[in-house]
C-alpha cells in the first residue's frame, strides 16, 4: 500500500465518525455484524480497494424517497457496487439506528403503534 492510499484510509475512517458520510452507516454495519473490510466488501459486492472512497460519499438524503433511491444509485453506478446490496445495507442500518434511538429514550407507551404488529392479540 502506497502513502496515498494509506492516507485515503484513514482518512475515510475518519470521515466513518460523522453521519454526513456514508462511512458512518458502513461502519455501524461492520461493528454491529463485527465485519472486517474483506466481509465488507463481500457484502457490497465490490472489491476492498473501493471501500475507503465509498465512506467518502455524502450519505443518501433521507428527506424524500426518491433522492434517497437517486443518491444510492449514483454510488453503486460510480463505484460499480451492487445497488440492491447497497439500498439493502443502509435502509437496515437506518432501521436498526432509529431501533436503537427508541430503546435508548425508554421502552415504547403501551398501544404507541410500535410494537403492535408483533401482537397476536390484545392484553387484556
Amino acid at each position: 500500500m502506497n502513502t496515498n492510499e494509506s492516507d485515503l484510509a484513514r482518512l475515510s475512517r475518519r470521515a466513518s465518525q460523522h453521519d454526513f458520510f456514508l462511512g458512518s452507516i458502513l461502519q455501524q454495519l461492520a461493528e454491529r455484524e463485527a465485519l472486517d473490510d474483506s466481509n465488507l466488501a463481500s457484502r457490497l459486492s465490490c472489491d476492498v480497494s473501493v471501500l475507503p472512497m465509498l465512506r467518502l460519499c455524502r450519505a443518501p438524503r433521507l428527506d424524500d424517497d426518491r433522492q434517497f433511491s437517486t443518491d444510492i444509485r449514483r454510488i453503486s453506478e460510480h463505484f460499480d457496487v451492487s445497488f440492491a446490496d447497497l439500498l439493502a445495507i443502509v435502509r437496515d442500518e437506518l432501521i436498526s439506528a432509529r431501533m436503537a434511538k427508541g430503546t435508548q429514550e425508554g421502552a415504547p407507551r403501551r398501544n404507541s403503534g410500535w410494537l403492535m404488529a408483533a401482537r397476536d392479540r390484545d392484553d387484556e
